[in-house]
């Protein structure tokens, strides 16, 4: 039981979207805090209503002069929405509290399969104790060495990957005269640990993309890997950003497409190639709520592409080119199957799944038609492609001098059959939803306010 003498209390709560998942996730929050109120994190609680504690983790992102906590990263595992049809809360409220001076700490719970990263000279190793795989210092490629605990907890079967390093894997770019840049070929210039767990552990890699011959990075990244104790589901927030200084156009103005400084690009997607050994190849995909191609025959890429808003003014002059020309092609997204367009609508909020009979993958882009031109596909191999810049599109794409623009994915790692932890055991149908349509998580106006952070 959490502390009923606590001199903070600090109302939060999530506030769960219609996604008809069903599905516990892992939820975090900002949460300010007045001078002097919290010295040291350990004394932090997190109580659900009935005043039971709830196992959370608290980071300290920002200190007040006096050394106190200004602003703590809050994370830990919500109940859930209601599945589709169910009846149940459409909210959760929890309150953030600290022990008392001179109160004995309760301990709080502690996750089953604690995460964690475990750095080594060439790789950074990320257990969450359902899910194992390496970040590499060298050649960066994303994901690699992925393995999911099976049969016993916190234990992975040597040699038994769901996916491996492969050539084109991780961030790959090709500019407008057709030459691959990728995270591969580039440097990678540090990795830090921002969160380091027992339940929410972050990672972040910067570095830039660079052709095979290249001496200096086309553009520069940084990828923040977040994983959590016993789930095999992973956030990432990936940062492109183009270094060189933005030209000036004749008349001395800047921000002016077409000048000196900036990236032509016909593509740069984050690539997965899974493992996919065992049996029938398919894929699953959703374009939409309501819009699901289940379980076809993976025996040609598929993809859903977004070229425009999907609105009414999605042909507007706000998205002229540097030539002054409207590059859009038609309204709204396509669906297309071995060449074939199966399906169309207007706004895209798509998930993949690509599986054989024993493991799956899949890929969900939040803000999806937000971020148009967007691309989420599979080829004939599995290989799963999240085309931010997407190589569909008519025209190049144009990032300029001292632009930058980030983009959020979800990975989905999950048995067919069997599986072990807090979250294996659910269909990507649950799962992915969820992950587009993120429950809202708030403290209470009242504690933003009286913190004066």
């Amino acid at each position: 039981m959490c502390s009923t003498h606590s001199p903070l209390a600090i109302d939060i709560t999530v506030r769960y979207l219609p996604s008809g998942g069903g599905a516990a996730l892992p939820v975090w929050t900002g949460v300010a805090l007045p001078p002097g109120a919290v010295k040291d994190t350990t004394s932090l609680r997190l109580c659900d209503s009935g005043g039971r504690s709830v196992g959370g983790q608290f980071d300290v992102l920002a200190r007040w002069a006096d050394g106190s906590a200004r602003w703590v990263l809050v994370s830990w595992l919500a109940g859930g929405a209601p599945a589709e049809g169910a009846e149940g809360p459409a909210a959760e409220r929890f309150v953030l509290t600290a022990d008392a001076a001179g109160e004995a700490p309760a301990p709080a719970p502690a996750p089953k399969l604690p995460a964690s990263v475990m750095p080594d000279t060439h790789r950074y190793k990320v257990s969450t104790g359902a899910l194992e795989f390496m970040l590499n210092r060298h050649g960066f490629a994303g994901l690699t060495n992925v393995r999911l605990d099976a049969d016993a907890p916190g234990k992975f079967p040597a040699g038994d990957y769901v996916c491996r390093e492969a050539q084109g894997t991780g961030i790959v770019a090709v500019d407008a005269e057709g030459i691959v840049h990728s995270s591969q070929f580039g440097r990678v210039d540090r990795v830090e640990v921002e969160l380091s767990g027992p339940l929410h552990v972050c990672v972040a890699v910067h570095g830039d993309l660079r052709s095979r011959r290249s001496a200096e990075g086309l553009l520069n990244y940084c990828l923040r890997i977040h994983a959590f104790a016993g789930s095999t589901l992973i956030r990432a927030v990936l940062t492109v950003r183009n270094p060189r200084p933005t030209g000036r156009a004749e008349d001395g103005s800047r921000l002016v497409l077409g000048q000196s400084g900036s990236v032509l690009l016909r593509e740069l997607a984050y690539v997965v190639r899974p493992r996919l050994p065992f049996g029938r190849r398919t894929v699953t995909l959703s374009s939409e709520p309501g819009k699901l191609h289940d379980r076809i025959p993976l025996t040609g890429p598929v993809s859903v592409y977004q070229d425009s808003s999907g609105g009414e003014n999605w042909f507007h002059r706000t998205h002229v080119n540097r030539e002054n020309v409207i590059p859009l092609s038609f309204r709204g997204y396509r669906v297309a199957y071995d060449g074939r367009t199966i399906d169309t609508g207007l706004r895209g909020q798509p998930w993949l799944e690509v599986a054989d009979m024993r493991w799956a993958v899949g890929l969900a882009a939040p803000g999806f038609w937000q971020n148009f031109p967007k691309s989420l596909g599979a080829d004939a191999d599995g290989a799963i492609r999240l085309g931010l810049w997407p190589g569909e599109f008519a025209d190049v794409h144009e990032i300029q001098g001292g632009e930058q623009k980030t983009h959020e994915f979800y990975l989905y790692f999950r048995h067919r059959r069997h599986g072990r932890g807090e979250l294996p055991l659910l269909h990507a149908r649950q799962v992915m939803p969820v992950c587009l349509q993120r429950p809202m998580v708030l403290a209470s106006g009242e504690s933003y306010a009286r913190s004066r952070a």
